[in-house]
Protein backbone atom coordinates (compact mmCIF):
# COMPACT_ATOMS: atom_id res chain seq x y z
CA UNK A 1 0.00 0.00 0.00
CA UNK A 2 2.92 2.42 0.70
CA UNK A 3 4.52 1.76 -2.58
CA UNK A 4 1.12 2.66 -3.84
CA UNK A 5 0.68 5.76 -2.56
CA UNK A 6 4.41 7.08 -3.16
CA UNK A 7 3.69 5.33 -7.04
CA UNK A 8 0.64 7.97 -7.20
CA UNK A 9 2.22 10.99 -5.05
CA UNK A 10 4.95 10.43 -7.70
CA UNK A 11 2.64 10.75 -10.98
CA UNK A 12 0.78 13.80 -8.81
CA UNK A 13 3.61 15.42 -8.52
CA UNK A 14 5.16 15.36 -12.17
CA UNK A 15 1.29 16.55 -13.40
CA UNK A 16 1.50 19.30 -11.44
CA UNK A 17 5.48 20.60 -12.53
CA UNK A 18 4.21 20.10 -15.88
CA UNK A 19 1.21 22.57 -15.47
CA UNK A 20 2.97 25.39 -13.02
CA UNK A 21 6.01 25.16 -15.87
CA UNK A 22 3.51 25.41 -19.08
CA UNK A 23 1.20 27.90 -16.50
CA UNK A 24 4.28 30.32 -16.18
CA UNK A 25 5.80 30.05 -19.48
CA UNK A 26 2.49 31.47 -21.29
CA UNK A 27 2.68 34.07 -18.60
CA UNK A 28 -0.59 36.21 -16.95
CA UNK A 29 -3.35 35.18 -18.63
CA UNK A 30 -4.52 37.40 -21.41
CA UNK A 31 -1.16 38.85 -22.07
CA UNK A 32 0.23 35.46 -24.04
CA UNK A 33 -1.14 37.58 -27.48
CA UNK A 34 1.26 40.33 -27.12
CA UNK A 35 4.47 37.55 -25.64
CA UNK A 36 6.80 38.31 -28.24
CA UNK A 37 9.45 40.44 -30.10
CA UNK A 38 7.80 43.61 -31.91
CA UNK A 39 9.16 45.65 -34.84
CA UNK A 40 7.13 49.00 -36.45
CA UNK A 41 4.77 48.55 -38.85
CA UNK A 42 5.65 51.29 -41.48
CA UNK A 43 3.13 50.94 -43.47
CA UNK A 44 0.27 50.63 -40.57
CA UNK A 45 2.22 53.64 -38.95
CA UNK A 46 1.36 55.66 -41.56
CA UNK A 47 -2.16 54.91 -42.02
CA UNK A 48 -2.79 55.70 -38.75
CA UNK A 49 -0.47 58.55 -38.43
CA UNK A 50 -3.20 61.33 -38.84
CA UNK A 51 -5.42 59.87 -36.26
CA UNK A 52 -3.39 61.16 -33.66
CA UNK A 53 -3.35 64.46 -32.19
CA UNK A 54 0.26 65.14 -32.15
CA UNK A 55 0.15 64.67 -36.17
CA UNK A 56 -0.40 67.91 -38.62
CA UNK A 57 -0.87 67.29 -42.21
CA UNK A 58 0.74 70.53 -42.97
CA UNK A 59 3.61 70.36 -40.56
CA UNK A 60 4.06 66.38 -40.73
CA UNK A 61 2.44 65.06 -43.78
CA UNK A 62 5.86 65.47 -46.27
CA UNK A 63 8.30 64.52 -43.76
CA UNK A 64 6.65 61.59 -42.03
CA UNK A 65 7.24 58.41 -44.22
CA UNK A 66 10.99 59.11 -43.63
CA UNK A 67 10.52 60.09 -39.43
CA UNK A 68 8.77 56.65 -39.57
CA UNK A 69 11.10 54.83 -41.15
CA UNK A 70 14.36 56.30 -39.15
CA UNK A 71 12.68 55.38 -36.16
CA UNK A 72 11.94 51.78 -37.14
CA UNK A 73 15.48 51.53 -37.85
CA UNK A 74 16.09 52.49 -34.04
CA UNK A 75 13.44 50.96 -32.17
CA UNK A 76 12.13 47.40 -31.54
CA UNK A 77 10.91 45.54 -28.38
CA UNK A 78 9.97 42.57 -27.01
CA UNK A 79 7.24 41.94 -24.35
CA UNK A 80 7.95 38.81 -21.78
CA UNK A 81 5.44 37.73 -18.96
CA UNK A 82 6.95 40.34 -16.71
CA UNK A 83 9.03 42.97 -18.40
CA UNK A 84 8.56 45.08 -22.08
CA UNK A 85 12.20 45.42 -23.39
CA UNK A 86 13.29 48.18 -25.42
CA UNK A 87 15.81 47.78 -27.93
CA UNK A 88 17.80 50.13 -30.10
CA UNK A 89 17.39 48.95 -33.32
CA UNK A 90 16.66 45.56 -34.45
CA UNK A 91 19.79 44.07 -32.16
CA UNK A 92 18.09 41.78 -29.71
CA UNK A 93 21.60 41.07 -27.75
CA UNK A 94 21.53 44.97 -26.80
CA UNK A 95 18.42 45.95 -24.53
CA UNK A 96 18.38 49.73 -24.00
CA UNK A 97 15.56 49.53 -21.35
CA UNK A 98 13.86 46.65 -19.38
CA UNK A 99 10.49 48.22 -17.76
CA UNK A 100 9.71 45.58 -14.83
CA UNK A 101 5.71 45.14 -15.07
CA UNK A 102 2.31 43.92 -13.73
CA UNK A 103 -1.04 43.10 -15.63
CA UNK A 104 -3.36 45.46 -14.24
CA UNK A 105 -6.36 44.91 -16.34
CA UNK A 106 -7.24 42.37 -19.02
CA UNK A 107 -10.00 43.01 -21.87
CA UNK A 108 -11.17 41.14 -24.97
CA UNK A 109 -8.33 43.35 -27.24
CA UNK A 110 -5.87 45.08 -24.52
CA UNK A 111 -4.11 44.74 -21.30
CA UNK A 112 -3.17 47.27 -19.37
CA UNK A 113 0.02 47.28 -17.83
CA UNK A 114 0.92 49.25 -14.36
CA UNK A 115 4.51 49.99 -13.94
CA UNK A 116 6.57 52.91 -11.98
CA UNK A 117 8.69 55.43 -13.46
CA UNK A 118 10.40 58.24 -11.06
CA UNK A 119 8.48 57.10 -8.32
CA UNK A 120 4.74 57.60 -10.36
CA UNK A 121 2.50 54.84 -11.50
CA UNK A 122 2.20 54.63 -15.52
CA UNK A 123 0.18 52.79 -17.18
CA UNK A 124 0.92 51.27 -20.52
CA UNK A 125 -1.94 49.68 -22.41
CA UNK A 126 -1.29 47.44 -25.47
CA UNK A 127 -4.59 46.82 -27.79
CA UNK A 128 -4.52 44.43 -30.53
CA UNK A 129 -4.66 46.65 -33.97
CA UNK A 130 -4.86 43.11 -36.65
CA UNK A 131 -3.75 40.04 -37.61
CA UNK A 132 -0.30 40.19 -35.68
CA UNK A 133 -0.51 44.02 -35.04
CA UNK A 134 -0.71 46.12 -32.07
CA UNK A 135 -0.85 49.88 -30.98
CA UNK A 136 1.06 50.72 -27.68
CA UNK A 137 0.57 53.74 -25.52
CA UNK A 138 1.63 55.01 -22.01
CA UNK A 139 -0.14 56.71 -19.72
CA UNK A 140 2.81 59.10 -18.91
CA UNK A 141 4.11 60.36 -23.18
CA UNK A 142 1.53 60.12 -26.03
CA UNK A 143 4.90 60.18 -28.39
CA UNK A 144 4.25 56.87 -30.30
CA UNK A 145 0.52 57.18 -29.77
CA UNK A 146 -0.09 56.09 -33.42
CA UNK A 147 2.45 53.51 -34.06
CA UNK A 148 1.05 50.06 -34.65
CA UNK A 149 3.58 47.28 -33.97
CA UNK A 150 4.39 44.04 -35.99
CA UNK A 151 5.03 41.08 -34.05
CA UNK A 152 8.19 40.00 -36.15
CA UNK A 153 8.79 36.51 -37.24
CA UNK A 154 9.66 33.32 -34.86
Amino acid sequence: MKRLNVFWASILFLVLSCFSVSFLSAGPEGLDRFLGYWIIDQQATLENAPHSPKYSVQDDGPRMPEMIAKIADRMSLEVTPTEIIYYQGSDQNAPSRKVPFIVDVVEAEKVVLKTESAGQEVYLTLTLAGDRQMNFRSSQTDDLDFYIWRKAEE
